[in-house]
């Protein structure tokens, strides 16, 4: 079985390694990456300042077909109690103007965008691994790439 590795834990990685998994391919997944702008143990700003729910257009149909998978497994829920739209001021006060209808979701349990992709995460076919290390190096080698985590230990 050939072995490839999703350098990534986002919503489209989780995903394309779950589809790469259907396809037969053996995955490992590196959630967590080297960034030397930060510490390790603290959250990224778009995790802490992240929207509570996703929006799902129509244009968008992997996504779409990704989210129904989610609500199936129980990982998301729709979301129905959010008002979307525009706020304007105006001489005559205050005004909204809801946005079109759009769908949008949210984690089932109430853990966030965290909490979302570690259920997603532990919920992989069993052809994923979701590799604890720090992904710190990527290197071309030849017909292949070669990682390594902070101590320069091939992965």
């Amino acid at each position: 079985m050939r072995m490839v590795c999703v350098a990534g834990g986002s919503l489209s990685g989780l995903e394309c390694a779950r589809l790469l998994a259907a396809g037969g391919l053996e995955v490992h997944v590196f959630r967590r990456l080297h960034d030397p702008s930060r510490c390790f143990w603290d959250l990224h700003p778009f995790y802490e300042y992240s929207p509570r729910s996703l929006v799902v257009t129509d244009d968008t149909p992997l996504l779409r077909k990704a989210v129904d998978g989610w609500l199936a497994d129980g990982h998301v829920v729709d979301d129905c109690n959010c008002r979307v739209g525009r706020m304007s001021r105006t001489s005559k006060g205050t005004t909204f103007a809801p946005s079109p209808p759009l769908r949008r979701v949210r984690d089932a349990h109430q853990g966030g965008l965290l909490g979302l992709l570690g259920s997603i995460a532990q919920h992989m076919p069993s052809t994923c691994r979701d590799r604890p290390e720090v992904l710190a190096h990527l290197a071309a080698s030849g017909d292949r790439w070669l990682a390594s985590d902070l101590s320069g230990a091939e992965l």
